[in-house]
């Protein structure tokens, strides 16, 4: 997922602004893959005029699961050939990343109505999103995403990933400005343990070889590296976060990375 950092590494990304006067729009949240992000890119052009000479794309190896369960029946392709990802609805209801009642609820208290109606709009539509929510399971939990990285993927699971990221790839080269797109991944704890048999960067790795892009692409694999270790992660956190020193050694190397590729 694109840069999602910690205020106190900001620091990191306006001194390299300053000295090579560039700018930067950091745009990550959780739960980004390829396919938000192809949509994400899209409403940046559209609505804020964005249109970046260099793409800086970090995909985390639940991406793999977010793509085959969260989003696979949400993608669209619209009339222009540009992906969109539907809202979820009540249909995922218990997703952390369904947002159905928070846009509900903000357009409701946005509306021309009442206070009073207001309040029972809301009120109406909270205690709706409770039953809802009570009814209904958890489809993409935290261990169906790791099952993926457990067992690996079978062909037709590997096939739509490699369509996804090439689909990725293609849109994302569709922007004329467009230079260099750097893509970045890195294994989890689970990698290093011995949990997590699959690699995201392998899929992308082979993804890459056939892309009339490739030239144009710069992979940032951290398991082709040695910088990064068991003890670079968070001992406690299911989800492979690296600790504060770790996280600043890790956007230190992809900051050089970028510097030698682009200067």
């Amino acid at each position: 997922e694109t840069f999602v950092t910690v205020e106190r590494y900001l620091k990191l990304f306006s001194e390299y602004s300053k000295i090579n006067e560039v700018s930067f729009v950091l745009s990550g949240i959780s739960s980004y893959s390829f396919s938000p992000m192809l949509s994400q890119l899209n409403i940046m052009k559209e609505d804020w005029g964005i249109e970046p000479d260099y793409i800086i794309s970090i995909f985390d190896q639940t991406d793999i699961g977010d793509e085959l369960c969260r989003y696979k029946n949400y993608r669209l392709i619209d009339n222009s050939n540009k992906v969109i990802v539907k809202n979820f609805g009540s249909e995922l209801i218990n997703d952390p990343y369904n947002y159905s009642f928070f846009l509900e609820r903000n357009k409701i208290y946005f509306s021309n109505k009442s206070k009073f109606e207001k309040l029972v709009r809301i009120s109406y539509a909270k205690i709706k999103y409770n039953v809802i929510k009570i009814k209904s399971n958890t489809k993409c939990s935290y261990d169906k995403l790791q099952s993926y990285l457990i067992n690996g993927l079978n062909n037709e699971e590997t096939k739509y990933m490699q369509m996804i990221i090439n689909d990725y790839i293609e849109k994302v080269f569709n922007e004329k400005k467009l230079k260099k797109l750097f893509i970045v991944t890195h294994l989890h704890k689970q990698h290093f343990q011995g949990l997590y048999k699959y690699d995201i960067g392998n899929l992308i790795e082979d993804s890459l070889k056939n892309s009339h892009h490739k030239e144009n692409i710069i992979f940032i694999n951290f398991a082709k590296t040695d910088i990064l270790n068991l003890d670079d992660y968070e001992v406690n956190d299911i989800a492979s976060h690296l600790i504060h020193t770790s996280q600043k050694k890790y956007i230190s190397y992809i900051l050089d990375v970028v510097n030698k590729e682009t200067n």
